[in-house]
C-alpha cells in the first residue's frame, strides 16, 4: 500500500486485494508464452483449474462453447425460440443493470445534498449494491467522483472563507490598536 501511494497508484480509494495482484501475475505470465503447469509450480498452487480460474481461460473456454452451441441452435426450430428467450434475458439483464445504476446515482445525490460523507460503505447499506458495485461501475464511480469533488470544493470555499474572515478580523485589531497609539499619542502632545 505504501508503495502503491508513492507511486501514485493509490490515493486512499480501495483499488485492488492480494489475489486481483496474484491474478494480475497469472495473467502476464500466460501472455508472456508461460505455460501453465510453470505458473502453477510458481505460484504454488494445488491444480491447473485455479491458475486457468485466474488467467480468465475457463471464462474464455465456457464463451466459446456457448457460442458454438447456440450457433448449432439456431439453424433448428427450437433454436431460434432459445434465441429469443436468451435475448428476453439479455433485455432483463439489461434493464435490471440501468435500474442499480440509476439506484446508485440516486443514493449519491441524495447523501451528498443532504451533506452527508459518501461513504461506499453507508452507500451500499442504503441501496443494498454490493461495495465493488460503486468500484466497479464507471458511471457510478464517475458520479460518485464528481459528488466528492464538488463536497471537497465546497469545504476549501468554506476554509478560505474563514480565514479571510480571521484576517479582516486581525486587520481590524491591528487598525484599532494602531487608532489607540495615536490617539494617546495625540492627547500626549
Amino acid at each position: 500500500m505504501k508503495q502503491c501511494r508513492k507511486s501514485g497508484i493509490l490515493t486512499d480509494v480501495y483499488v485492488f486485494k492480494g489475489n486481483g495482484y496474484q491474478k494480475e501475475v497469472c495473467k502476464a505470465f500466460y501472455r508472456s508464452g508461460t505455460s501453465i503447469q510453470v505458473i502453477r509450480d510458481y505460484m504454488g498452487y494445488q491444480t491447473d483449474e485455479i491458475v486457468k480460474k485466474n488467467i480468465g481461460l475457463l471464462d474464455e473456454e465456457l464463451v466459446k462453447k456457448s457460442m458454438e452451441y447456440y450457433a448449432k441452435m439456431e439453424s433448428s426450430l427450437g433454436g431460434n425460440l432459445l434465441m429469443a428467450k436468451y435475448d428476453k434475458m439479455n433485455e432483463a439483464n439489461r434493464q435490471e443493470s440501468r435500474r442499480k445504476i440509476e439506484l446508485a446515482v440516486e443514493e449519491i445525490r441524495r447523501a451528498a445534498s443532504q451533506g452527508k460523507a459518501l461513504s461506499v460503505s453507508e452507500l451500499s447499506q442504503n441501496t443494498g449494491l454490493s461495495r465493488g458495485f460503486f468500484y466497479k461501475n464507471e458511471e457510478v464511480k464517475s458520479v460518485l467522483e464528481e459528488e466528492r469533488e464538488k463536497i471537497d470544493q465546497g469545504k476549501l470555499v468554506q476554509i478560505k472563507r474563514e480565514v479571510r474572515e480571521k484576517s479582516m478580523e486581525k486587520q481590524v485589531e491591528i487598525y484599532q490598536n494602531e487608532i489607540k497609539n495615536r490617539r494617546s499619542d495625540y492627547q500626549k502632545a
